[in-house]
C-alpha cells in the first residue's frame, strides 16, 4: 500500500499516506486485541470452559451453499442501527465469531460472543427479528459483506442469475476493499434474494 501513490499527483499522495498511517494504527490495535482474544479462547477451549459465552445456532435441513469462518466487530445491526465506532482506538470493541459449515447432510451457522457483550446482543437480536423464511438471504448478504474467508458451492453459483452474481461480487468487494466505506444499508438490503437452503431450527445457548 505504501507504493500505491507512486507517480500520482502530490495531493493524492498526501491523502493516501495519511490514510495508510491511520490504517496501520488500526491494524496494530486489531492485532493486539485479536492476540488477547485468541489466547483467552484457547484457554477456555483447553479447559472446556464455555460458561462465559453465548451461542446462536441456526440449523438448515440441507448442506449450505456458502461456508465461512471469521471474527468481526459488528458496526451495525440488521436494522441499520450503528453499534460501535471502530475509529476510536482507545475503546475496546466487542467481537463476534461466526462459522457456517455443513455436517451430516445438514447445514449450520454458529455465532459465538461473550455474555457481557451487549453490543453484540443487539446485533443478534436484530437478526432474530427477521422472518425465518427470509433469514438465509440476509445471512448471505452478511457473510459476503463481512468476511473474505467465504467459499461457494460451484453448483449453487451456476444456478444464480446475473443480478444475484453481481450482488455477491458487490458484497465481496465491500469486505475485501479497505478503501470502501460500508453503507448503513448493507444488512438491511434484501432486494436481491438468495435461496438454496432452508432454515428449520434456531437455538440460543
Amino acid at each position: 500500500m505504501k507504493n500505491m501513490d507512486r507517480g500520482r499527483p502530490l495531493l493524492f499522495q498526501i491523502k493516501l499516506q495519511e490514510y495508510n498511517y491511520f490504517y496501520k494504527l488500526g491494524l496494530q490495535a486489531a492485532i493486539i486485541e485479536l492476540y488477547k482474544i485468541k489466547s483467552n479462547l484457547d484457554l477456555k477451549f483447553l479447559n472446556k470452559n464455555y460458561e462465559h459465552y453465548n451461542f446462536l445456532i441456526i440449523e438448515s435441513s440441507e448442506p449450505l451453499p456458502v461456508v465461512v469462518s471469521s471474527v468481526i466487530n459488528p458496526t451495525q445491526n440488521f436494522k441499520g442501527e450503528i453499534l460501535q465506532d471502530l475509529s476510536d482506538l482507545e475503546a475496546r470493541p466487542e467481537y463476534l465469531a461466526f462459522n457456517a459449515f455443513s455436517s451430516n447432510r445438514k447445514g449450520f451457522v454458529v455465532f459465538s460472543w461473550l455474555k457481557k457483550a451487549n453490543i453484540v446482543d443487539s446485533f443478534i437480536n436484530s437478526l432474530l427479528e427477521i422472518d425465518i423464511k427470509d433469514m438465509s438471504s440476509y445471512l448471505i448478504n452478511f457473510f459476503f459483506s463481512s468476511a473474505e474467508n467465504t467459499f461457494i458451492s460451484s453448483d449453487w453459483w451456476e444456478d444464480l442469475d446475473i443480478l444475484q452474481r453481481n450482488k455477491i461480487e458487490e458484497l465481496f468487494n465491500i469486505s475485501s476493499n479497505p478503501f470502501k466505506d460500508n453503507s448503513e444499508n448493507i444488512l438491511i438490503d434484501n432486494e436481491v434474494k438468495f435461496t438454496g437452503w432452508n432454515i428449520e431450527n434456531i437455538y440460543k445457548v
